[in-house]
């Protein structure tokens, strides 16, 4: 490597040497840059102008950055920290912004504590200890399915919660500490190999299992959805379909092929394809659904066993999807939701709208009965604002006034009537001063003060006030913190759900609620 200096032009042969002329004849003090070989000065400088950091590895990557991180990205899951009780929000927010196919868990870091009573009978914190609450692990493939999802984690995490009190162990809920949210990267596996046909699916007759050894299953289902032939006529020997290889173009496609791949297979060769999964050898579920349905269009079988997968070929999906019945006729199912439907007019109907949506699987409710459990929502709003604007009306509705009332329990505590220039801003001044005085009276927790009656209806309590099941030794007292009366006897579990909504509801007439 020669290097000149400019001002001289002198040519050197090594770094030393024309580091030591930079410095005598010119009294620069100057580095090279180990990733560009670049004269600096100032080398901090230079990395922060030049360079960026790998947040993995913590290194400088002078090119080819984006290919640096997807190869130094080792870490199989992501986390994410939340503070607080209530965290729906923020853990709905976290998985929208994450790129779909994902598989999540979200953990509860509680803490529970243990009184006891001292020597001159006061009661003092004996034992504290900390425990962690997990969801089911969730599979989510589609942003539709997030918010049903978030809602068993929840679920199951409160109902492990509750099971922890009710062993008799003494623990009492004191506070959450964290939550954390533990997102996984989901890339389904490419179809290759060979593996046999469940036996559930077998017997239907409505799939080609083609018994190839290579990497290729894919290209063969798709020979034989273009070049069928019988059941009888070894359909599901590769062989046949060898002669007709090259008819397809699968050029910058690898084997075997990622489900990814797909869009750019139909680009290529116009034909269309659907993708759908098995779980436990009987439920047939959605994996990839195409935009658009071509000429030639075909269903395709994700097998899965282990780390390997196949891909085989649906001859019949409606016979595939098809489960026994009192009724005997040809039964139509909906590619995209997996709905059945008796006549061919009514699927073709329901397609139009169904299109519109993405794929989904619907799976039926195991119980028999479906009960209230929001417990919640029974709650009044201890504050509403009900609110009426009246307007000019010109070519457009301009607001000449207005007036809104704040009603507590019944009564109304506040009222305001306005009627002159910048009535919009007014009612917002205004509306945000009452928000002002409704939160700091929302945020008041009086501690419960009971009666001798309290008690007497404390002791005798058998079911739970709110869900009104048996109470058996998980009972609790329940009051407003708002006021400190005694409400009632109650599981610990609903206590702790049966929370005042901290949102405030305004109501508009002849307008949507705010």
């Amino acid at each position: 490597m020669k290097l000149i200096c400019e001002d001289c032009n002198i040519t050197f042969s090594t770094k030393f040497n024309f580091k030591r002329h930079l410095k005598s004849k010119h009294n620069i003090n100057a580095t090279f840059c180990p990733l560009c070989n670049i004269i600096c000065q100032n080398m901090s400088l230079h990395f922060t102008e030049n360079h960026q950091t790998c947040n993995f590895c913590h290194k400088k990557i002078y090119n080819n950055f984006k290919k640096h991180i997807n190869s130094c990205n080792k870490c199989a899951y992501t986390t994410f920290k939340f503070i607080g009780e209530s965290v729906t929000h923020e853990v709905e927010k976290t998985l929208r912004l994450n790129q779909l196919p994902i598989k999540w868990i979200l953990v509860r870091r509680v803490k529970f504590i243990k009184y006891s009573v001292n020597k001159i009978n006061q009661t003092v914190i004996d034992k504290k200890t900390v425990n962690n609450f997990r969801s089911y692990t969730m599979l989510t493939i589609s942003k539709r399915e997030i918010d049903s999802q978030i809602e068993e984690s929840f679920s199951k995490i409160d109902n492990s919660i509750s099971c922890f009190q009710s062993q008799g162990s003494g623990w009492i809920f004191d506070k959450t500490i964290h939550w954390q949210l533990y997102v996984y990267k989901y890339k389904p596996l490419p179809g290759k190999s060979y593996i046999p046909t469940p036996k559930y699916i077998k017997f239907k007759h409505a799939v080609l299992n083609i018994r190839n050894v290579d990497n290729k299953c894919f290209l063969w289902c798709i020979l034989a959805k273009l070049y069928p032939r019988g059941s009888r006529d070894h359909a599901n020997q590769v062989f046949y379909y060898k002669k007709f290889e090259e008819c397809l173009n699968m050029t910058g496609i690898k084997y075997p092929v990622k489900i990814s791949d797909i869009d750019k297979f139909e680009k290529q060769n116009n034909i269309s394809v659907n993708v759908f999964g098995v779980e436990n050898g009987k439920t047939i579920y959605p994996l990839r659904i195409t935009k658009t349905i071509t000429h030639i269009h075909v269903n395709l079988l994700l097998l899965q066993h282990g780390r390997k997968t196949h891909y085989c070929l649906i001859r019949d999906f409606d016979k595939l999807m098809l489960r026994s019945t009192k009724y005997d006729h040809k039964k139509y199912y909906c590619y995209l939701c997996l709905q059945r439907f008796t006549y061919k007019q009514k699927l073709e109907t329901h397609l139009e709208l169904c299109k519109n949506f993405e794929p989904q699987h619907v799976v039926m409710s195991k119980k028999k009965t479906l009960k209230f459990t929001n417990y919640k929502y029974q709650i009044k709003a201890p504050f509403v604002i009900y609110a009426d604007f009246e307007c000019f009306i010109n070519d457009e509705h301009i607001p000449s006034g207005f007036a809104f009332i704040v009603v507590r329990d019944g009564l109304i505590i506040h009222e305001e009537v306005y009627s002159n220039k910048n009535v919009m801003d007014v009612f917002f001044y205004k509306l945000f001063e009452i928000y002002k005085y409704l939160k700091s009276e929302m945020s008041v927790n009086i501690p419960l003060t009971m009666t001798l009656e309290d008690e007497i209806v404390f002791q005798s309590a058998i079911n739970c006030h709110i869900c009104n099941k048996p109470l058996l030794l998980n009972k609790v007292r329940d009051h407003c913190h708002m006021t400190g009366q005694f409400k009632g006897a109650a599981h610990n579990e609903c206590n702790l759900n049966y929370k005042i909504t901290k949102k405030n509801t305004c109501d508009f007439s002849q307008f949507k609620k705010l």
